[in-house]
């Protein structure tokens, strides 16, 4: 065993056809096995043990000097330091990286926070992602994936210990659930007068709590019979939608346009750049608040079996793209409807809509299936 301050020479062996360098490392404190595969065009021991020497010097450069050539910073100093700025210049949504903060603080950091960047491997991280499982442990892989490669972007590793092959779960897409029109409807009757226009608009449009909380009356276009999706509320803030795909007009039938009529004709604040459904102090709803006081009582008196995690406002989102199926079928429609950055997304997640000359036709299907 290799002591602190002690020169390793490490060791090489060839195993399936390739050469690889067996050395130790320190983590947290305690000393670890680490290996390095080599390229297959390494053919000889004379070739492994060259490249062996190179490569030891640089190890016991990080493990005995502290002051090396190489930044050396633990994971919880990279994430402090430097992880946040490069979300502050990328723009990173709130929403995202909110997420992100909490996969950090409670699976990330209590695990590898203390451990030098320059010295977590590739076994480190299936351990804990190997915790995980179905999408949180994807979205752990995908947050550890971006971080290790800002890290190499800013030279404190030579490659990331982050290997596709070895450490993305592999998940099976889960059919997204959906309610046959008359479920809807039922659903819909349920709902008290005044919350009414806000769930008919999510079953007609497909748009998402956000784009749906964030809609201003000059994001509605009564003579083009359109809606204007530029923005999202989430959480107390305004943001811009998720993509630059999210980011489109929709097309909506007259039905729904008498009714946002009638609606700004009611409303207390109708200002272009109030808010569409708002509350009486001019901020939109909370659509969690909605979801639990308004649309799960509803549901319930509907006689709705609720499921964990699958009966919020994206129920809506999926059944109108359901809905819509039952007349067209073209995936490329949906991905414009839903306002996807890839047609694969649309692909793995909902059925199939038609061309653009059937949308009309669509939602005025919709409509004709809630508004009596």
């Amino acid at each position: 065993m290799a002591r602190r301050n002690s020169y390793q020479r490490g060791s090489v062996d060839f195993k399936n056809g390739r050469w690889t360098i067996r050395y130790l490392v320190r983590v947290a404190g305690q000393w670890r096995n680490r290996r390095k595969v080599l390229e297959a065009s390494v053919k000889t021991e004379k070739e492994a043990l060259v490249i062996r020497d190179r490569f030891m010097r640089e190890v016991n450069s990080r493990v005995n000097d502290p002051q090396g050539v190489r930044p050396q910073v633990t994971f919880d100093q990279f994430t402090r330091d430097h992880w946040l700025q490069y979300l502050d210049r990328r723009q990173v949504r709130r929403t995202t990286r909110a997420s992100y903060d909490s996969m950090l603080k409670q699976h990330v950091l209590p695990s590898i926070g203390s451990a030098r960047v320059d010295e977590i491997a590739p076994s480190d991280i299936a351990q804990l992602i190997g915790s995980k499982s179905g999408k949180y442990a994807l979205n752990l892989y995908a947050l550890l994936n971006v971080m290790f490669s800002v890290a190499c972007d800013l030279d404190f590793i030579n490659t990331s210990p982050v290997r596709k092959s070895l450490h993305r779960p592999r998940i099976r897409v889960k059919r997204k659930p959906a309610m046959k029109p008359e479920i809807l409807r039922r659903v819909l009757l349920e709902i008290p007068g005044e919350y009414r226009l806000i769930f008919i608009t999510a079953a007609i449009t497909g748009l998402r709590r956000g784009e749906l909380m964030g809609l201003q009356w000059r994001d509605f276009d009564e003579e083009q019979l359109s809606l204007a999706i530029v923005r999202t509320y989430t959480r107390g803030e305004i943001e811009e939608p998720k993509t630059e795909a999210s980011i489109r007009t929709l097309r909506i039938p007259g039905t729904l346009v008498h009714l946002l009529r009638q609606h700004c004709l009611a409303a207390q604040f109708k200002e272009p750049s109030d808010f569409i459904f708002a509350r009486s102090d001019a901020l939109p709803y909370d659509a969690d608040h909605l979801r639990r006081v308004v649309l799960y009582p509803a549901m319930e008196r509907a006689g709705i079996e609720r499921k964990p995690r699958s009966h919020g406002f994206h129920l809506f989102r999926h059944s109108a793209a359901s809905i819509v199926h039952s007349v067209t079928s073209d995936l490329k429609l949906a991905q414009e409807l839903l306002g996807h950055a890839t047609i694969a997304t649309t692909a793995d997640i909902y059925t199939h809509l038609l061309d653009e000359a059937k949308a009309g036709a669509a939602t005025e299907l919709l409509a004709s299936e809630f508004i009596q």
